[in-house]
């Protein structure tokens, strides 16, 4: 999937449509509410005079516990754009300048439509969870579909006020970023601030994926009666943007030069009734504009059914968040400003390209050269192979130098997609690769985010392999990194179930299989590396095992599993165990974990009894973290400074209480 990041401010803010891809993410939606002096025209003076009661109306949101509503949106803009004046200044000026050949304005023309489906579920008074869905919709760029369009119908959700303001917003899994933005950026559109008093017209600052302007607001029709109330909204100077400090078009701003609106809504109503909405932006940096842009967006709410629509519970929906099916494909996702750097140039050219704007002395430079690499990779995921083969080649560094070099095995992991995995896994079993690459290429699949399953299938293939004949030293590290790297692949923090399941079958029946010492040993390593607390049984009998590296691999492979049974296992054995170095690994795992009230007293019972340095400075590290809400611990700590420990336990000591108290 292509990725665009200026789709974002299309069909709301579009003069502010290039900012999508320096723009941080808007943190809340409006943030405060005032009295203003403005108000309704002088036309509707008289009849506000006559229906507006005295005090004037407090107006609040006040959706019922699980109310449905179904609202038709329908948003259009057209913008003109100099793209030119967007092209990364490699020169080292921070922010570019018109010349001669730019001020060549582009049209670009948005259009979204579609339904958007709330239900609202209590959180606390005043606030309410919302459940949201958009359906039945459209987004088109240019009169060509979105690519966004299919993710943009994932389920996602928010918080709400009764005042109206929009937070917390949160997303199906992997559904790409723009996507996001513009679900969010079509919501903060729509959104009013209702005053925090009864007033006829008040002001509000309010923020949009663009940044924190002033809106104006004052009733226009005001009927009791009818439960219902007519409002006019209009958006003032932005006071300051998201922008990225370190981008070069940092300084630009956005001038409103015309905002009007007409909200209806229930006085008592889970949100609006209808919106109407035009605004005429323009964005400017210093006094060239490079960007300008006309909007308008409908909403009107829709007689529907939506039996079925939404479970009964919040929870319920937000499992359907966790789905993983958009996680593969962002990283396929381009930026065509970044793609309009890269055009026309093979992989060497664009290696060249981010060579000159890592040398350069600006950190928005450097940043710039990664998100170009990333970017060219996912444009061009083929390339992955090709990339391997020029770093294979540089082995001297007379092309790249050594940081260089390691950026791009790292930057090759954050492309992410299944080409530079294959690329980087193969790169392993390659024997007519250099050993560095192959070393570099095992520590670069630890970075992958979503690894795929035929990763754990190469490298275990790998792992496998006999070499006995030719296998030196460093062959046998290499596989024992293998499987280490097959381990971290299904930790809980990697984004792939499939891949989590493959893994935790390959380390149960290789731990029950392997014989040797050294396998046993890299297996519960790995097992540890992966964390599942389901395999602490399987892990168990090697607490007995007569290999003492086994036995303190054995509390390795549970140092993730944060379980009080678990715990009670690792304390049982901690004290059969006879080997010093063994009770050391065993009381660094206990230490890792959360120790309950039992377990603390466990180690305040047992502390004065350890000897050996080591395990008394891990030791001194559990009573001395909990000692604020143990206060007997400290008191050990004291009595362990009777016992003259050496230097290194006593500056730990010293860590947690005050000398000579």
């Amino acid at each position: 999937m292509k990725k665009n990041w200026l789709y974002g401010l299309l069909f709301l803010v579009v003069a502010a449509f290039v900012l999508f891809w320096w723009l941080k993410p808007a943190s809340q939606a409006p943030v405060a509410t005032s009295p203003t002096k403005g108000g309704a025209s002088h036309s509707d003076k008289a009849s506000l005079e006559e229906i507006v009661p005295e005090p004037a109306v407090l107006l609040r949101f006040s959706p019922k516990d699980g109310q449905v509503a179904v609202w038709r949106f329908n948003t259009h803009s057209k913008a003109a754009i100099d793209f030119s004046f967007m092209q990364p200044n490699l020169s080292g000026g921070s922010v570019p300048t018109p010349s001669s050949g730019q001020g060549v304005l582009v049209p670009v023309e948005s259009s979204f439509l579609g339904e958007l489906s709330l239900k609202f579920y209590p959180r606390e008074p005043g606030i309410w969870n919302v459940a949201g869905l958009i359906q039945h919709l459209e987004h088109k760029i240019n009169q060509e579909k979105s690519l966004y369009t299919p993710p943009l119908g994932e389920p996602f959700t928010f918080t709400m006020t009764s005042q109206g303001i929009f937070d917390h917003f949160e997303f199906t899994r992997g559904v790409p970023v723009n996507a996001q933005k513009l679900v969010k950026n079509l919501l903060l559109g729509l959104q009013i601030t209702l005053p925090k008093e009864g007033q006829t017209a008040w002001s509000a600052t309010e923020t949009d994926m663009v940044g924190r302007y002033q809106a104006n607001y004052h009733i226009e029709t005001l009927a009791v009666k009818e439960n219902r109330v007519v409002i006019g909204k209009e958006k003032h100077t932005y006071s300051g943007t998201f922008a990225n400090d370190n981008s070069a078009i940092a300084n630009s701003t956005v001038r409103v030069r015309n905002s009007s609106g007409k909200i209806t809504m229930a006085m008592k109503g889970p949100w609006l009734t209808s919106l109407e909405y035009k605004e005429k932006t323009a964005t400017l940096s210093g006094s060239y504009e490079w960007s300008n842009a006309e909007s308008e967006t409908t909403l009107n709410l829709l007689e529907k059914n939506t039996t079925g629509l939404f479970p009964e519970l919040f929870a319920q929906f937000t499992e359907r968040l966790q789905s993983d099916r958009y996680l593969s494909i962002r990283y396929y996702e381009t930026d065509s400003v970044l793609d309009q750097m890269a055009a026309g140039l093979p992989l060497d050219g664009a290696v060249d390209l981010f060579k000159q704007m890592s040398q350069t002395k600006e950190n928005n430079d450097e940043m710039l050269a990664a998100k170009f690499m990333i970017n060219y990779l996912r444009r061009h995921p083929q390339a992955s192979v090709e990339l391997i083969d020029i770093l294979d080649r540089d082995s001297h560094r007379e092309r790249l130098n050594q940081e260089m070099q390691l950026t791009l095995w790292r930057l090759l992991a954050e492309s992410g997609h299944s080409e530079a995995q294959k690329a980087v896994v193969t790169a392993i079993s390659n024997s007519s690769r250099s050993e560095v690459t192959r070393m570099r290429a095992l520590m670069t699949v630890h970075g992958f985010e979503h690894p795929q399953p035929f990763l754990v299938d190469e490298l275990f293939n790998f792992y496998k392999q006999d070499t006995s004949s030719t296998d030196g030293a460093k062959t046998r590290q290499m596989k024992s990194m293998a499987m280490l790297a097959i381990g971290d692949l299904g930790q809980g923090e990697k984004l792939n179930e499939e891949t989590k399941t493959k893994v935790g079958i390959l380390l149960e029946t290789q731990l029950g299989q392997v014989q040797s010492a050294d396998a046993q040993l890299e297996t519960l390593v790995a097992i540890g590396n992966y964390g599942d607390k389901q395999l602490a049984p399987k892990v168990e009998p090697f607490f007995t095992a007569e290999d003492e590296r086994v036995r303190a691999s054995a509390y390795t492979a549970m140092r993730r599993m944060d379980d009080p049974a678990i715990m009670n296992a690792l304390i049982q054995h901690y004290g059969n165990e006879s080997s010093t170095k063994v009770k050391t690994v065993a009381l660094k795992t206990i230490g890792d974990l959360t120790l309950n009230q039992d377990g603390l007293k466990w180690a305040n019972s047992n502390a004065l009894a350890v000897t050996h340095p080591a395990e008394q400075i891990i030791m001194v590290d559990i009573l001395g973290k909990s000692g604020k809400s143990n206060p007997e611990n400290l008191l050990t700590l004291k009595e362990m400074l009777k016992t003259n420990p050496d230097m290194p336990v006593k500056r730990t000591i010293y860590k947690y209480i005050v000398p000579g108290q």
